[in-house]
């Protein structure tokens, strides 16, 4: 039975409840956020899961092109929103723990020639940041109906908010930005090349 279960979400991609699923994903990735206003001493651990989720969400669809057997990919591509709202969230809840740990007010990122040295990483932080709110506000289906064939184009503006947000972290010294930017790219590429692992010969 449990072999079944199994079976039907690894392979079919059939995830129980599915729906109630996708719904209660989508208020946690509301509400975790805040608790940074509880912790701003968690602001580096926020950024950190936000990168990771990031990347998970930024690789789910070129994972379930190449590994085509596996239509739990496919299943975890369908809540890919709510994923990328909360690492948006994540990474964002990060600034603001930076903010209020530095005693620094919003209006001083936009005014401290500081925060916009093309050399240093805060530069890079915020650009991201800015690329990132675009995609956050659109990604509903409100948006999609207004917007129409536009909405594609903004929601692309996700991939700036990844290479820019790379960029911050490599430039803070850690390796998970690199990391994270060449699985990305060498996963999209493998898709662009209709690469397809298989394992199993199903319908054979």
């Amino acid at each position: 039975m449990k072999m079944d279960i199994l079976k039907k979400i690894i392979l079919d991609g059939q995830i129980p409840y599915f729906r109630i699923i996708k719904k209660g994903l989508f208020v946690l990735a509301i509400l975790i956020p805040f608790f940074i206003f509880l912790s701003p001493m968690s602001q580096k651990d926020f950024a950190n899961i936000g990168w990771i989720v990031l990347i998970c969400v930024m690789s789910v669809r070129p994972v379930s092109q190449i590994f085509p057997d596996f239509g739990v990919f496919r299943a975890l591509y369908m809540l890919r929103r709510e994923f990328g709202i909360f690492a948006g969230l994540m990474i964002f809840s990060h600034f603001i723990g930076y903010l209020l740990l530095a005693h620094v007010s919003i209006f001083s990122i936009f005014t401290k020639s500081v925060y916009w040295n093309v050399n240093g990483y805060f530069f890079w932080g915020i650009v991201g940041l800015l690329f990132m709110i675009p995609v956050f506000i659109t990604s509903n289906k409100t948006a999609m109906l207004f917007l129409k064939k536009y909405w594609r184009y903004i929601q692309k503006l996700a991939y700036l908010f990844l290479l820019f947000g790379g960029i911050h972290i490599i430039l803070v010294g850690k390796d998970i930005g690199l990391t994270g930017l060449i699985i990305v790219a060498v996963l999209w590429i493998l898709a662009a090349m209709k690469v397809k692992i298989k394992f199993l010969n199903r319908g054979v």
